[in-house]
């Protein structure tokens, strides 16, 4: 039984997108993904203490995060944010294309550890999602909302999940070189910080926080610098 528990949960990510998109609900469907990002960080972590991991639960794994963070925040994003329209319907269509030759290089290759090569899916997700909750919501000044940033973002994040800018992880704080620290220390407190202030709708703050941050370490060097 205990083997199939990591498989049950990437199904269970996969149906909070789903059901995302049958909800179609800008403030209700991006915590149905959140709840699937939750399930996505268990999954990889069940496999690993029940020891079951398998090819099976990659494909699944990958499936489900094509699902959850690729074409359910896409088609939140196209509705709620964009409006029904032609060149819409482009924009929002980079992500399912970029985000499936990312997973799938990711399966192919599957050697991530230190660093992300690329935005990962998961991010890319929960910045669409709640950015569209955020919209709807009103949560931030208009000026954050302008056209030329919302119409952007889709574009950016196509070209990031595949992009070979590394990006960092919050595994092994201990074991990365001082400068890398600081950029995680850094992020931790924004975390905190958006958090405290804006709630749900902290988590595009929260993601761009980290893409600035991953960029700025990559170019500056603090990914391979000395501790």
């Amino acid at each position: 039984m205990k083997r199939h528990i990591p498989n049950l949960l990437s199904l269970t990510n996969l149906l909070c997108g789903f059901w995302a998109l049958l909800l179609n609900d800008p403030i209700w469907s991006p915590r149905l993904i959140l709840l699937g990002a939750l399930l996505d960080l268990t999954d990889g972590l069940a496999a690993r203490k029940l020891r079951v991991s398998s090819a099976l639960g990659t494909q699944l794994d990958s499936l489900a995060d094509m699902v959850n963070f690729v074409v359910g925040p896409a088609y939140l994003y196209y509705h709620h944010v964009l409006g029904p329209s032609p060149m819409a319907f482009l924009v929002v269509s980079t992500l399912p294309f970029s985000g499936a030759i990312r997973l799938a290089r990711y399966n192919v290759a599957h050697a991530e550890a230190k660093h992300f090569i690329g935005l990962a899916t998961p991010s890319v997700g929960l910045l669409i999602a709640f950015t569209a909750y955020a919209f709807v919501d009103q949560s931030f000044p208009t000026v954050v909302f302008h056209p030329s940033v919302l119409w952007s973002l889709p574009l950016l994040l196509a070209l990031l999940m595949n992009a070979p800018i590394r990006m960092f992880t919050l595994k092994g704080i201990r074991t990365k070189p001082m400068a890398e620290r600081w950029l995680v220390y850094v992020f931790l407190a924004c975390i905190v910080l958006f958090a405290v202030l804006y709630e749900f709708a902290s988590l595009p703050l929260i993601i761009l926080s980290y893409i600035v941050l991953s960029v700025v370490g990559h170019f500056s060097g603090a990914f391979s610098s000395k501790s």
